[in-house]
């Protein structure tokens, strides 16, 4: 079976529904293709007695991609306390002290000129000349898990660029979509098709044979369609030369300068865990403060504790729900990534009996259900989100080219303004797409 389109997109996550949605206004015939049975993506809600994200879950700052998404489908956007505790020792502190010495660090950074070198090397430099405690392995544990990275690979010039985005859009907020990212997603998806796009689930693109204005793309279920263009979304990793990913797509001819610049860029890997306890226990909890004085945990909101395998903990809050998720990034994750979901029950369990110093047979007693996504495992993503390794700065651009008004890249690894790895970072670049086949025009 062959069908006609004007443009075709792979990829139903943020990027490719916001270019559909863009270019189905335009009066062009879209067609999406997406492998999976859902839409979002990496963003990934599931709809239990509250929503559990086990895929993107904050809004990071005022990004006016997703808030003009929000304001047009009339979603509420939750703004958290900016509350985080630290737990050193069974000791429990507010960690201003915390972010005190990350901000240090980053703010050094920022007015770093040299040649490009990897965090953990910039990281040694800084903690030999001003001998702060704690500095290595706090600023490793920020680094690796916000951006998901190795602190040896990732890129000082990349972070630097990274963090300036992110101050731009006054990244210190944080909030949450009131009943959850997939509606953010659904918004897009809405308006795309009632502007006449057309979308195909469990349709999983195997080749994309090209030329100049002609394009065919044949899936494993042996539907063939044709079009003058088409938008690739595909997650860095199906666009790296590397790894047996078995979603990866076949170009003919090659798009070889794609892969390059694909294999300069890394895919960063996340562990999240969500935990839904019959009640929000840790309210009634009181652990020990620095001046011995106790502490309760009514509103909780975030929690760290380095030493852990999953170190930072989050709750709803200012939602009062019985849930917790768990985070690790970068390393960390690279090892929990390989473990199965009940190993992973079991490090989770482990580190929150440690941090609020409950009995193991308490919290399993306690415990109603427990959720889980390996996005390392998962065939259509293969990690959680791009970073920039040493020397990759230009990579992204790259990655982002047109080859010959025919194939277009979008997806957060390929957005050049410092918001990679993030949704409305994704966003941005598939409006961008579609703004380039708008300038090009199609017939």
């Amino acid at each position: 079976m062959e069908t006609d389109a004007d443009i075709l997109i792979i990829g139903a996550g943020a990027a490719g529904l916001a270019a559909a949605r863009e270019l189905s206004r335009a009066k062009l015939n879209v067609i999406v293709l997406e492998a999976r049975d859902r839409i979002g993506g990496r963003i990934n809600t599931h709809f239990d007695s509250w929503p559990i994200e086990l895929g993107a879950e904050f809004v990071h700052g005022k990004p006016p991609e997703t808030l003009q998404i929000a304001e047009r489908a009339h979603l509420k956007l939750q703004e958290l306390p900016n509350l985080h505790w630290q737990v050193h020792n069974g000791v429990l502190t507010k960690s201003s002290e915390f972010w005190s010495k990350v901000e240090k660090v980053m703010d050094e950074m920022s007015r770093y000129t040299g040649p490009d070198q990897d965090f953990a090397k910039y990281l040694d430099h800084y903690r030999r000349k001003t001998h702060i405690e704690d500095i290595e392995s706090i600023a490793t544990l920020y680094v690796e898990g916000f951006h998901a990275a190795h602190a040896d690979r990732i890129s000082v010039h990349g972070l630097n660029k990274t963090n300036k985005a992110a101050e731009e859009i006054e990244d210190d907020k944080q909030f949450r979509v009131a009943n959850g990212y997939a509606p953010i997603v659904q918004s897009l998806y809405d308006d795309a098709l009632e502007t006449g796009a057309t979308l195909h689930l469990n349709t999983l693109v195997e080749e994309v044979k090209w030329q100049r204005n002609q394009v065919e793309v044949a899936t494993s279920g042996a539907e063939r369609f044709k079009a003058r263009r088409l938008i690739v979304t595909l997650p860095l990793t199906l666009l790296q030369s590397s790894g047996e990913q078995t979603a990866r797509v076949r170009f003919t001819p090659a798009v070889t300068e794609i892969q390059s610049a694909a294999n300069a860029l890394a895919m960063g890997q996340v562990v999240k865990v969500v935990m839904r306890f019959r009640d929000p226990f840790w309210e009634e909890l009181k652990l020990r403060g620095e001046d011995g004085d106790t502490v309760d945990l009514k509103n909780l909101t975030f929690i760290h504790a380095v030493s852990e395998t999953l170190p930072t903990w989050w709750t709803q809050f200012p939602v009062r729900a019985p849930l917790l998720a768990g985070w690790a990034g970068g390393t960390r994750a690279d090892r929990l990534s390989l473990e199965s979901d009940d190993a992973l029950l079991d490090q989770a369990l482990e580190s929150l009996s440690h941090i609020f110093r409950s009995p193991r047979s308490f919290l399993e007693q306690s415990l109603v259900e427990f959720f889980a996504h390996n996005w390392h495992k998962d065939p259509f993503s293969a990690g959680a989100y791009s970073y920039i390794p040493v020397g990759g700065l230009d990579a992204q651009a790259r990655l982002a080219q047109p080859l010959e008004d025919t194939l277009f890249f979008a997806g957060e690894a390929t957005n050049t303004e410092g918001h990679h790895g993030t949704v409305h970072g994704a966003i941005a670049t598939g409006l961008r797409a579609a703004r380039e086949i708008n300038a090009f025009g199609v017939r």
